[in-house]
This record gives C-alpha cells, sequence and structure tokens, in this order.
C-alpha cells in the first residue's frame, strides 16, 4: 500500500500521456490531494474520536472506512489508468478514456484511506504493547519497510492492472486480521478490571482475617 502511494500510483498517472499535455504536472499534483486526503482522514477520526471510545469495535468501524475508500479507488484506477503506465510512457487507454479529475479523486482517496489504516494500527499497537509501544513501532515500521522495498522491486515486472488485483485481496485481509486482533484485545482489556476488581477484594478478606 505504501509503495503504491508513495511512487508507484503517481508515477503511472505522469506516464498515462491520454490524459493530456499536462500529464506530467499532475504527478506533483497527484501528491498534493494525497496529502490533502490524508489530512481530512485526520480530521475525520479526530470528529469519531468519542466514538472510536466509548464502541467496543470503533478502531474496526474506522478502518472499514479505509477499506471501502481503498476498494472503490481501485477499482477507478483500473477503469482509468492503463495497465501499462507504470512500466513508462504510455498512449493506451483502459476501460475508458483516462480522466484528470477521475486521477485526482483517487489521489484524495488513497490519501484518506492510508490515514484511516496507519492511524488504527498505530493505536491498536499501543493498547497491546503499552510498556514496549517504541520498540514494537520499530518491529513495524522495520518490516513495513522490507515489504515497500519488494513491493517496488515486483511493480518493475506487474503490471498495474496485476497490482491491484494484488492489493485489492490483501486489503481485506488486513481488515479481517485487524477485527479478529481488536477483538481479542478488547475482550483482554475487558477483563482486567473485573480480575482487579476481585483481587483487591481477596486482598480486603484476609486483612480482615
Amino acid at each position: 500500500q505504501q509503495a503504491f502511494r508513495c511512487g508507484i500510483y503517481s508515477a503511472s498517472v505522469g506516464f498515462t500521456l491520454k490524459i493530456g499535455d499536462n500529464a506530467k504536472q499532475l504527478v506533483v499534483l497527484s501528491g498534493v490531494f494525497i496529502g490533502a486526503g490524508e489530512l481530512l482522514g485526520g480530521v475525520f477520526q479526530i470528529s469519531l474520536s468519542g466514538f472510536t471510545k466509548r464502541q467496543k469495535y470503533g478502531k474496526c468501524v474506522v478502518l472499514a472506512t479505509g477499506l471501502v475508500c481503498q476498494l472503490i479507488t481501485f477499482t477507478i484506477i483500473c477503469l482509468n489508468i492503463p495497465a501499462t503506465a507504470v512500466f513508462g510512457n504510455t498512449l493506451d487507454e483502459s476501460f475508458i478514456h483516462p480522466r484528470a479529475s477521475l486521477a485526482m479523486l483517487c489521489s484524495f482517496l488513497i490519501g484518506f484511506a492510508d490515514c484511516c489504516c496507519h492511524t488504527q494500527m498505530y493505536a491498536i499497537m499501543a493498547i497491546m504493547f503499552p510498556e514496549n509501544s517504541s520498540q514494537t513501532c520499530a518491529i513495524y515500521k522495520f518490516t513495513k519497510g522490507i515489504v515497500v522495498a519488494v513491493a517496488f522491486y515486483c511493480s518493475n515486472y506487474l503490471n498495474l492492472h496485476e497490482q491491484l488485483a494484488v492489493l485489492a485481496p490483501m486489503a481485506l485481509i488486513a481488515n479481517v486480521t485487524f477485527f479478529l486482533v481488536n477483538k481479542s484485545v478488547m475482550e483482554t482489556t475487558s477483563e482486567q478490571p473485573e480480575n482487579n476488581y476481585k483481587l483487591e477484594k481477596v486482598k480486603c478478606e484476609l486483612s480482615n482475617s
């Protein structure tokens, strides 16, 4: 996902010459729209902060919103950007004539979805490992760096549509996995206050006896 967001997609937009004479300029504009999507994604989650704290599966709702945005984005990209655009300049078309407006919409949605996913990942890690959150984040960043490097390497051999065919099911699997982990974490954290109460009650009974 990060490799696609940071380099692959914006470059593919610039290589799609049928978009118009300003195709190369859209590479920079795509980065701007991705940043705008990240910004609005942060505002969206701030507005839902109360909901995510009160509801047991609030984080899953935010992540599911990101998943829906991703799947919609991948569909539009597949329709709008030709498969060969990832390899260099091309005059090919996909299912429709390439449009700059759709390309920028996808850039915005990519940033929005990315913000929804990453903030919830860090949030769940902080809950799971409160005493070792920095080490956990370091391992997460290291693992993600390896995956990003592999993704950039594979982008030399897989066309754009093939990459989307990999990203879509992986995004779905990631969301299901997050839901299962979040469920386990919430059940564990909800049991801790009850266990602490029972422990204090036993201590009081022992002291009274």
